[in-house]
């Protein structure tokens, strides 16, 4: 299995929250970005996949809310799908996928309307795709953690809410809690006053917003906080203080595939890992 240890010198001092996870489950990988400075190439006539249709959610989604940042209109199905229809013909350039898209985005349009307004009872918007960052001392110097927020609100209690949108189901709390530490480091970064124009406060709840178009249209998942919630801003620092200072060490490696739960498919850089080299071979000597 390989497990590289790159020189300090070489090893990232600035990482998007997005890519904590991938820190924590296939180390391997944030070597070949970040330290040999690898991307991989979209393959010639790739399909439309998840990635476009977030890009396309999120891009309606933007104008929708901000349309409707006041209350809800009584016209809010025929203004989403107006902009719905307006963005997939600037963003899609495949017929096909546009009629599909549209058909999931309509299916959705009544559960995530129900779902915009009762969020707007409890605060309102003060931010959009908006970009944040903090900076960590760890022993090798001033690390960097970025972000960007889907969508921010300061609710009527005076505290915040972080709201991230998602083509699918949200993860479960518990995969969350393990792995999925984008929106627990939003609350951290929200919290220190790094997002822009947003001033800091103590973050209230984290919600995900998985827009799939079947059964009622999606699924949210609210996460509370506190010691014994979901998320606990000071402590997930810590959690992350300890995850990077591990790798201050030039001792420590960039290993493959180190927690590979939840994993499924292949990554863009397992072949420079050898995966199928190995990964079979490891599983055999655990079980036995």
């Amino acid at each position: 299995r390989p497990a590289p240890r790159p020189p300090l010198a070489l090893r990232p001092r600035r990482l998007p929250v997005t890519r904590i996870e991938e820190l924590i489950r296939d180390p391997y990988a944030i070597y070949a970005e970040r330290v040999l400075g690898l991307s991989p190439l979209d393959p010639l006539d790739r399909p439309p996949d998840a990635r476009d249709r977030g890009i396309v959610l999120h891009s309606v989604l933007r104008r929708f809310i901000a349309e409707t940042v006041g209350q809800m209109p009584g016209d809010a199905r025929a203004r989403l799908m107006r902009i719905a229809e307006e963005e997939l013909a600037r963003m899609v350039p495949w017929p096909a996928e546009r009629r599909l898209w549209r058909a999931r985005l309509e299916r959705a349009a009544d559960w995530l309307i129900a779902g915009e307004a009762e969020r707007l009872q409890a605060g309102r918007p003060v931010a959009l795709e908006v970009r944040g960052a903090i900076t960590l001392d760890l022993p090798a110097g001033p690390f960097t953690l970025t972000a960007i927020a889907d969508r921010i609100d300061r609710l009527d209690s005076g505290g915040l809410a972080i709201i991230d949108y998602k083509t699918g189901k949200p993860p479960q709390p518990k995969r969350i809690r393990a792995f999925a530490r984008q929106l627990p480091l939003e609350a951290v970064i929200a919290e220190a006053g790094g997002f822009t124009d947003v001033p800091a406060a103590q973050v209230e709840r984290l919600l995900l917003v998985g827009v799939t178009g079947t059964g009622e249209g999606g699924e949210t998942r609210c996460l509370g906080r506190g010691a014994e919630a979901d998320f606990d801003p000071p402590v997930e620092r810590d959690r992350l203080v300890a995850l990077l200072a591990r790798y201050d060490d030039p001792a420590f490696p960039y290993t493959a595939r180190l927690r590979p739960q939840f994993i499924h498919g292949t990554g863009p850089y397992d072949h420079l890992a050898r995966l199928g080299e190995w990964e079979g071979g490891e599983a055999e000597e655990d079980g036995g």
